[in-house]
Order: structure tokens, then sequence, then C-alpha cells
């Protein structure tokens, strides 16, 4: 089974890992590192922007969120992808990277995370997006 956790997006945070969201009351509590020590936030949900992980890791063993643009090697050489959920598959539903035309869940499911690498998200590196 697949861990499932978060991360947020706040304007003035930026990126902070989520400790638990409480939707009765509209709250995400998340942890930023700030000189060195962990400071804890109440962000509202409304404002801030979720992102799941998706239960995979790249080449280097770092998690990989839904709004991760990532890098693909095999067999997409040097392809950049932001990594999105995606409601229609064969199988159910899932995160899978489909901002590519020809590029396929079996092409993900082959390379197994080998030939995958993080290099930036949807918020910290805009600018990424427009290489997608």
């Amino acid at each position: 089974m697949r861990e499932i956790k978060f991360r947020a997006w706040d304007n003035v945070l930026g990126l902070c890992s989520v400790e638990s969201i409480d939707f009765a009351v509209d709250c995400v509590y998340v942890r930023k590192p700030i000189d060195k020590e962990f400071h804890t936030y109440t962000l509202s949900v409304e404002n801030s922007q979720l992102m799941q992980y998706t239960g995979l890791h790249d080449k280097n063993g770092k998690e990989i969120y839904e709004g991760d643009i990532v890098k693909m090697g095999w067999p997409r050489q040097g392809i950049l992808i932001k990594i999105e959920w995606n409601e229609v598959m064969d199988e159910g539903t899932g995160f899978i990277p489909f901002t590519r035309p020809g590029l396929d869940g079996e092409d993900w499911e082959n390379m197994g995370g080998e030939d995958v690498e993080v290099i930036g998200n949807i918020y910290e590196n805009p600018e990424l997006i427009e290489k997608t």
C-alpha cells in the first residue's frame, strides 16, 4: 500500500511538509525548517496548494510529488514531464505523467525510477513548465 502524505505550497512560506490536514476547520498544519529549527504553521486549505506523494522515487531516492517536474531518461531521453493526477486510466486512477504526447504509463513503469530525476516543481521553477 502506498504511503499517503502531502506537501503544501504557500506564497509566503514556500514549500512545506504537511503534518496534518483538518478539513473540519479548513486548516493545513505544516512544518518548515528555518535557521536549522522546524517551525509549525497553520494554513488555510483554500489558500494553500496541496500536493500528494505519488509513492514513487527518482533515481536519487527523492520522493516524487504531484506538481514535480521530472527529467526522463530512456526511452524518452531528456524530456521534462510535469507530474499530475490522472483520473482516466485503464486500471483505475493514479499519478502518471501524461503531459507529453506519446508518453504512457508503460514507459514510466519500464523505467522504474532508474532514469527519472526530479529537477524542480511547478511553484519554485515555473520556467521549467514552458519546456514541458
